[in-house]
C-alpha cells in the first residue's frame, strides 16, 4: 500500500470513529423497543406483511434480526458446526460499556445483488442495507481467493492469475425523534498486478485498466430517513435498474455486458427517495461517474419501481447535462426497464436499456491530431466504445439480458444470457453485436463458506487489440468467506 493509500485508509477510520463517538454521545437516549422509523416490509396482495419464501429447514431467523448473507440451509450440522453458527448468528450483539451494541456480520455485503433466498424487499428498495440493531454498529467482512483465466485479454499478458481480495464494511445507525440516521462505509482491498508489464503504443491506452488500487472506497455516505422519505449524500449504490445475480469479483466483471460497459454500479452525489406502500421513487443528482468529478457536468438519475414478494419492476433514466469544454469526456446516458419474477426456488429477472455513449465532442491530442480512443490514459473499454461520428452525433445502442437463479439449498445455479446491438458506424470492431452467456455454480459448505465457479462465453473477434484474434472465454473459480 502506498503512503497516500495508507493515509487515506487511516483518515477513513478516523472519520468513522468520530461519527460513531458523536452519535453515541448525542443519540443513545433514543434507544426504544419499537422505533418509529422502520424499513418497509414486503407487501402482499392485501397490503399485509408477508414472508418472501418459507425458510429452508433449520433454525428460523426472524425477519427483522441481523443475519449473514447465506441462509442456514440444513439442520444436520455436526456439533462443532452448530456451535460455530450459534457464535456468529447470535441475536445478542456485543454491547460496549457506554451503551453501543456492535453486531458482527450484520450487513450482507453485495446486498444490492441479492440471492434468491434473501428477503424480497431488496428487490425494489436496495439503497440502504438491511435492518439491524437500532441503534448500533454493524461490522462485516468478506474474503475471496480465486483463479481467473480470461482469454478476452490474452493480448495483455495478464489473462491467467491467482488472486485474493476482500471487502470490509461498517454501518452505524441511530434514532432521534422520528429520524433514523445511517452512516455506511464499504471498502475494497484489492491485490494489484505486478509492475513488469509489457507496454507497446497500442497497449498504452489500456494500461490503466490494470492499475488496480489496493484500497478502494465502494460506498461511503450519510443517510437520513423519516417515515417513507429518505435522503442520502455520498458515494452510493446507483439507483438505476436492479440486478438479481451474485457477483464474485470486486471489479464486477463477471456480469452481463450492459452492467460492465454501460450502467455504473456506484455513483457519487445526492439521492432523494420516497417509498410509499409497495412502490419507490428515487431521484439523484450525481457526478455521472463513480468518484469525484473532473468536469463541471452533472447527471440526473431517476427510477420508479414497484415491488412485492414474488414480483418487482421499474423504469430508470440517467442523463448527463453535457456542460464542459473537455473533448475527452464520454457520454453515459441510458433509459432502462427492469423486471423480476420469483416462483418458489426459481427467480427470473431481466434488464433492457437504450444506451447513449461515445465522446461528447471532437478535439485534438497533444500532437494536434484528432483525439481518439488510442489517446486515452485513464483506461478504456475493450469493445471500442470510445468513438465519435464525423457529424458529432452520439453513438447509440440497445442491450438486454435475461437471468435465471435456481436455488437448491446447498447449490445455487445462475444462468444468464444477453446481447448488445451497437449503432453501425463503419468501424468493424465497434459494430460487432456482443452476445454474452454466463453460468455460475455456487456450493455452500457452511452458511459462511462457499465455493463458486463461473464460465463466461461471448463472441470471438478475428482481430482485436494488437491485431490478435480474441477468444471470448473467461473462467473464474474460487472460495468466498462471508460474515
Amino acid at each position: 500500500m502506498s503512503e497516500k493509500q495508507l493515509i487515506a485508509s487511516k483518515a477513513s477510520l478516523v472519520v468513522l470513529a468520530s461519527l460513531w463517538l458523536f452519535s453515541t454521545a448525542h443519540l443513545c437516549h433514543a434507544q426504544v423497543a419499537n422505533p418509529v422509523v422502520r424499513r418497509l416490509p414486503a407487501v402482499g396482495e392485501n397490503n399485509q406483511s408477508v414472508q418472501a419464501l418459507p425458510a429452508p429447514e433449520g433454525p428460523q431467523v426472524p425477519f427483522n434480526e441481523p443475519r449473514p448473507l447465506l441462509e442456514e440451509i440444513e439442520n444436520d450440522w455436526d456439533q462443532n458446526q452448530s456451535a460455530e453458527l450459534d457464535r456468529w448468528q447470535s441475536n445478542d450483539p456485543v454491547t460496549l460499556p457506554f451503551g453501543l451494541p456492535i453486531q458482527i456480520g450484520w450487513v450482507p455485503l453485495n446486498y444490492n445483488v441479492p440471492l434468491l433466498m434473501q428477503q424480497s424487499e431488496y428487490a425494489w428498495d436496495t439503497h440502504l442495507p438491511p435492518e439491524g440493531p437500532l441503534p448500533g454498529l454493524g461490522i462485516d467482512l468478506l474474503v475471496r481467493s480465486a483463479y481467473l483465466n480470461d482469454q478476452r485479454i490474452e493480448w495483455s499478458g495478464q489473462e491467467a492469475t491467482f488472486g485474493a481480495e476482500a471487502i470490509v464494511g461498517a454501518s452505524l445507525r441511530q434514532i432521534y425523534m422520528d429520524w433514523e440516521t445511517t452512516v455506511r462505509g464499504e471498502f475494497y482491498l484489492n491485490q494489484p498486478f505486478d509492475r513488469n508489464r509489457f507496454v507497446t503504443p497500442e497497449r498504452a491506452s489500456y494500461m490503466a485498466n490494470y492499475e488496480i488500487a489496493t484500497y478502494e472506497i465502494s460506498q461511503l455516505y450519510l443517510s437520513a430517513r423519516r417515515g417513507n422519505f429518505m435522503c442520502s449524500l455520498g458515494k452510493i449504490v446507483t439507483p438505476f435498474g436492479r440486478a438479481y445475480f451474485p457477483i464474485y469479483e470486486n471489479s464486477r466483471e463477471d456480469a452481463p455486458f450492459i452492467r460492465t460497459e454501460s450502467i455504473l454500479w456506484r455513483e457519487t452525489g445526492l439521492l432523494l427517495q420516497y417509498a410509499p406502500g409497495g412502490s419507490v421513487v428515487s431521484v439523484g443528482l450525481v457526478n455521472g461517474g463513480i468518484d469525484r468529478d473532473t468536469n463541471s457536468s452533472k447527471a440526473l438519475i431517476a427510477r420508479y419501481g414497484i415491488g412485492a414478494d414474488d414480483f418487482a419492476a421499474g423504469m430508470s433514466v440517467k442523463w448527463q447535462d453535457g456542460i464542459g469544454s473537455e473533448h475527452q469526456k464520454m457520454r453515459r446516458n441510458h433509459v432502462g426497464v427492469d423486471v423480476m419474477y420469483r416462483a418458489g426456488r426459481f427467480q427470473f429477472s431481466s434488464e433492457v436499456i437504450y444506451d447513449v455513449y461515445g465522446f461528447r465532442k471532437s478535439g485534438a491530442n497533444l500532437q494536434g491530431d484528432p483525439f481518439t480512443g488510442d489517446d486515452i490514459t485513464w483506461g478504456r473499454s475493450n469493445y471500442y466504445r470510445e468513438q465519435l461520428l464525423a457529424s458529432g452525433d452520439p453513438l447509440t445502442g440497445f442491450g438486454y439480458y435475461v437471468n435465471l437463479n435456481m436455488d437448491f439449498e446447498k447449490w445455487l445455479i445462475m444462468l444468464n444470457y444477453g446481447e448488445f446491438y451497437p449503432k453501425r458506424i463503419g468501424v468493424a470492431l465497434h459494430d460487432v453485436i456482443n452476445r454474452r452467456g454466463i453460468a455460475k455454480m455456487i456450493y455452500r459448505f457452511t452458511p459462511l463458506l462457499e465455493s463458486y465457479t463461473m464460465i463466461l462465453r461471448e463472441n470471438d473477434y478475428a482481430a482485436a487489440q494488437e491485431g490478435r484474434p480474441r477468444r471470448g472465454v473467461a473462467i473464474l473459480s474460487g472460495f468466498q468467506f462471508l460474515l
